[in-house]
């Protein structure tokens, strides 16, 4: 992960993803509070298969999806009752190139958090890029949440659609994703609020190999010395609070 030159894996990524979940579960445990952020894995971003056209999708098993997409091991809960649903989006496969669609479902809103720079032709009209996105996610989401979710009526099509300010640079996958998992951990319901510059690549690894090293899921966990897992709790602690 520590490689400046290459993007992060998939299975990485989904790891990372997961541990965001785990953390945000534990902060409830004991209490009655719903969750407020649902995290997404790329399982949901593979069923949309958005490099592809129409004619070359295949068939999506909705009933697997929604177990995927939709449901944690560690606490059963409403998906709609959350305030933000966080959904992660591989959008050039070859490339590794991520954005984030985030549902606010207070706000009947989506924001989209795209780090790539918009060619002059969408720069008059910007969510003319994702219009395409918009609709396959709106498509599977509305066919994933009819399994989990029958009163489910919500069409993310007819949402307010919203670009996220956020530092735009070339990109060429190398950091994508791991900016996108950035952004989910950071979102606070308005803006991205991090103390990590999302352009220091060293920085940004460290910070999502940090997070991963400490996941109490990973099944590696025991190879890493206790005294080692104390330190990086107590450094993504005070990292957090600085955020």
């Amino acid at each position: 992960m520590l490689n400046k030159n290459e993007g992060i894996h998939d299975d990485c990524f989904n790891l990372v993803a997961r541990k965001f979940a785990f953390e945000e579960l534990e902060k409830l445990k004991g209490t009655n509070k719903n969750v407020s952020k649902h995290y997404m894995d790329l399982k949901f971003s593979l069923a949309c298969q958005l490099s592809k056209g129409d004619e070359y999708r295949t068939k999506v098993d909705y009933n697997q999806l929604a177990k995927f997409a939709l449901e944690w091991p560690w606490r059963k809960y409403n998906v709609k009752e959350c305030t933000w649903i966080l959904i992660p989006l591989q959008t050039v496969t070859a490339c590794g190139i991520y954005n984030l669609f985030i549902l606010d479902m207070s706000r009947r809103a989506l924001y989209i958090v795209d780090q790539t720079p918009k060619p002059d032709l969408y720069k008059i009209q910007p969510l003319k890029k994702y219009t395409n996105k918009i609709q396959r996610v709106s498509t599977v989401l509305n066919e994933v949440m009819k399994v989990s979710c029958p009163w489910w009526r919500d069409d993310l099509i007819l949402f307010d659609h919203r670009v996220v300010e956020v530092n735009q640079f070339e990109l060429n996958g190398d950091l994508s994703g791991y900016n996108v998992l950035l952004a989910m951990h950071a979102w606070n319901g308005k803006r991205i609020e991090t103390s990590i510059c999302n352009n220091d690549n060293y920085e940004v690894r460290k910070h999502i190999l940090l997070h991963l090293l400490t996941y109490t899921g990973n099944k590696n966990i025991a190879n890493i010395p206790k005294g080692v897992r104390d330190h990086l709790e107590r450094y993504i602690s005070l990292t957090s609070k600085k955020q």
